[in-house]
């Protein structure tokens, strides 16, 4: 028989090279492989250690060890209140994400029905919750990776919403569907120039395909999703991407040369302007 403040202890010290993030880090492996809490930690509570238990528990350390994210050792990552499966496949949901879903269910809760379309869906966290949040939506969500439709699916079935799942591509192929609401997306927008500034755990472990476009052109995938949105949305119908801040100003020009209105980009919650958002002209 153990008990969770030495055990908890022991994990710290094994994780400590990892630096600030060490004993956070510690607290949810043991939550997640032995459902111990702070309190438990705190009051030292007896716990079982099975042999299994403890295999997993030092694998998940190991993993870490490699720089590893978190969420890919848990396999989940919590995103605007709800936990979504992670894998390599997709990319781990991040807060400024939260940010624009955010602002979009401000913005349409009051409308009543909307079709909504996320572009580069990833893990599904922007449809899914718009899904789970906005009360009368139909919503689409595109991928050009099968691997992270699979995972987008079975958030789907947890989350217990309808969102129909469409494979693909964001440079060639037309919208599924048209006279839209919204067209949301989190494309690829790391410049591969930038790659050797990126953390390990994000350049070793998450998925390239999701994350870089070359530096010669570094719009080109909000070239074509503005482009068919300005032809796929209703009149009235609004426009929102997450967007790297090196390239805020020209991602607004872009928009504003399709016609879009009300064009501006906003900063997250660091101050970095990492959304823009339009309209496109008229009434529905």
């Amino acid at each position: 028989m153990q008990t969770a403040g030495p055990l908890y202890r022991q994990t710290y010290q094994q994780l400590i090279s990892l630096g600030e993030s060490a004993s956070q880090q510690a607290y949810w492996l043991l939550k997640s492989v032995l459902d111990i809490n702070l309190m438990d930690v705190v009051l030292d509570k007896a716990i079982t250690l099975s042999p299994e238990k403890e295999a997993r528990l030092q694998q998940a350390v190991e993993r870490l060890l490699q720089h590893e994210p978190l969420q890919y050792v848990l396999g989940v990552a919590n995103f605007y209140g709800h936990d979504f499966l992670v894998t390599p496949a997709v990319l781990i949901p991040r807060p400024e994400t939260e940010e624009l879903v955010h602002r979009i269910v401000d913005r349409h809760k009051a409308q009543g029905q909307l079709n909504i379309l996320d572009i580069c869906t990833g893990s599904g966290c922007i449809a899914l919750t718009l899904a789970k949040e906005l009360p009368d939506i139909k919503i689409w969500a595109t991928d050009i990776s099968p691997e992270a439709l699979a995972v987008a699916e079975q958030n789907r079935q947890r989350l217990q919403v309808e969102a129909q799942l469409i494979e693909a591509d964001a440079l060639k192929d037309s919208f599924p569907v048209t006279k839209l609401d919204v067209v949301v997306s989190n494309p690829p927008y790391v410049r591969q120039s930038e790659a050797k500034q990126m953390q390990p755990n994000v350049l070793n472990f998450e998925p390239h395909l999701a994350l870089f476009v070359p530096d010669e052109d570094a719009l080109l995938f909000y070239r074509a999703i503005a482009g068919e949105a300005a032809k796929k949305l209703k009149p009235g119908g609004w426009l929102y991407f997450e967007i790297n801040e090196a390239y805020a100003a020209e991602v607004a020009g872009l928009m504003q040369e399709l016609g879009f209105e009300r064009v501006q980009v906003l900063p997250d919650m660091q101050g970095k302007m990492r959304m823009a958002e339009g309209m496109k002209p008229g009434v529905n």
